[in-house]
């Protein structure tokens, strides 16, 4: 699993939009599995084939606003070929590269999740 903090200024409608339409714009074989929203929070679950394992991997993005500010937990699983240990971990440490790389190109922040231990959610 591989996991990351960011955080947009702006409205949580929005930043929800636009980083999942980038990560679906970006990666040919990306759907969304889940979505859920509740008033403050947006869940969304993004799924897509790794080639490099044969298997298929997930994104779960947890969006939350905060005041001015709209932050996403990202996390990343599966594309492993192991049975009873992992033994590969490029397909999860790949999409969440693409995650990193959606954030930066939207304007937001990744940041360090001991810098913000009080916010409670990572």
């Amino acid at each position: 699993m591989a996991k990351t903090l960011a955080r947009f200024k702006g409205d949580i409608g929005q930043v929800t939009d636009d980083v999942v339409e980038e990560i679906l714009r970006t990666s040919d074989t990306a759907e969304i599995e889940e979505r859920q929203d509740t008033d403050g929070i947006r869940i969304r679950i993004i799924e897509r084939y790794s080639a490099f394992s044969g298997s298929r991997l997930s994104m779960s993005l947890v969006f939350i606003e905060r005041d001015e500010y709209t932050y996403v937990v990202a996390a990343t699983t599966g594309g492993s070929r192991a049975v009873l240990i992992k033994i590969d971990t490029i397909g999860e440490g790949t999409f969440m590269d693409l995650f990193n790389r959606t954030v930066m190109r939207l304007g937001g922040v990744i940041i360090d999740p001991a810098a913000y231990a009080g916010l409670g959610f990572y």
